[in-house]
């Protein structure tokens, strides 16, 4: 073993987070404890991360087994597919090739930063954020529903968790937008917000969701008041074409806002109804108009959506070592 590799874990928090991997059906509170030390665990080692690195990059490695079994802890993956649970580590060692920095994966982020902000749970929310890093190391991206190139690259930061005001405010009880992934472009630019959304079956349906329609005003409000650049909504499978009316009328009222700060958007509008034919020989038809034609609309989000912070969806994103 090299010199320095030593996960930072005494025997009693292994002997916690080893029975939370192997028996399910201890109590919540065991749970919870076992958690809280896995979590610990990688805040210690990620003060070393290329020691980290190391280990996991070494299966024969003693503490191979501690890492791996502990991620599987913090993720809470009792109930994720082997094949899912295998992807856990790999997917931690491609962020860490180029991100060394991950505030808010193992402990929480501020509370100044949103109230009920909390540590990363779920299992996709690192396999996704890997996916992602490994299509930017590639110098590649997902395109969204928008346009909208999503990645990340090296030169990129990222946090999880962050916590975005609604309507200006944070306030004690909802009202906040949470993305669990954010990508920091520069410091002059709004940053990137993902949702992501795993299913085992083969449509995620976000409208069955309490307050899923309360949440995209949210999120739109986020976006006009420019805290966000971008909002996505990524999923392993597919949305229901519920799910993408919704967004696409949350989208229609952000540009219908938009045209009101931006006259050179209602003249690109214009000419995407003239590219139909639809122009019924007027030279020009209201922003008001405009939104009330879905064609129009659609066509304009697939040729400038990129440039306009809205909310896009992409499927079908699956992390492979």
């Amino acid at each position: 073993m090299a010199q320095g590799c030593n996960l930072p874990v005494d025997d009693k928090d292994w002997k916690d987070i080893k029975n939370a991997t192997l028996n399910v059906q201890i109590s919540k509170n065991d749970k919870k404890s076992a958690r809280e030390n896995a979590r610990e665990m990688f805040l210690n080692a990620l003060k070393r991360p290329d020691a980290l690195i190391r280990i996991l990059n070494d299966i024969e490695n003693i503490n191979y087994k501690k890492a791996k079994l502990a991620l599987e802890v913090a993720m809470i993956v009792e109930h994720v597919p082997e094949n899912e649970k295998n992807k856990l580590v790999p997917a931690l060692k491609t962020i860490l090739a180029k991100h060394k920095k991950l505030p808010g994966m193992f402990k929480a982020i501020p509370k100044s930063r949103g109230p009920g902000s909390g540590p990363m749970v779920q299992h996709f929310e690192l396999t996704a954020t890997a996916k992602l890093c490994q299509l930017g190391q590639q110098g590649q991206a997902l395109r969204s529903s928008t346009g909208k190139n999503i990645s990340i690259y090296p030169s990129n930061e990222i946090s999880f968790g962050y916590k975005y005001a609604s309507n200006y405010a944070y306030k004690s009880k909802g009202g906040t937008i949470e993305g669990d992934i954010n990508i920091y472009r520069s410091n002059i630019t709004a940053p990137d917000g993902i949702d992501t959304k795993y299913t085992t079956g083969n449509v995620k349906r976000l409208n069955n969701e309490k307050g899923f329609s309360d949440k995209l005003k949210d999120v739109s409000s986020a976006l006009r008041d420019g805290q966000l650049n971008s909002y996505t909504y990524v999923t392993n499978k597919v949305f229901s074409k519920k799910d993408k009316e919704m967004i696409f009328d949350a989208n229609c009222e952000l540009i219908e806002h938009y045209t009101q700060h931006d006259s050179k958007l209602v003249a690109k509008l214009n000419g995407q109804m003239k590219l139909q034919g639809n122009d019924n020989n007027r030279n020009y038809v209201t922003a008001t108009e405009l939104i009330k034609n879905k064609e129009t609309i659609e066509r304009f989000i697939k040729t400038h959506g990129e440039y306009y912070p809205l909310i896009g969806t992409a499927e079908k994103i699956y992390f492979e070592p």
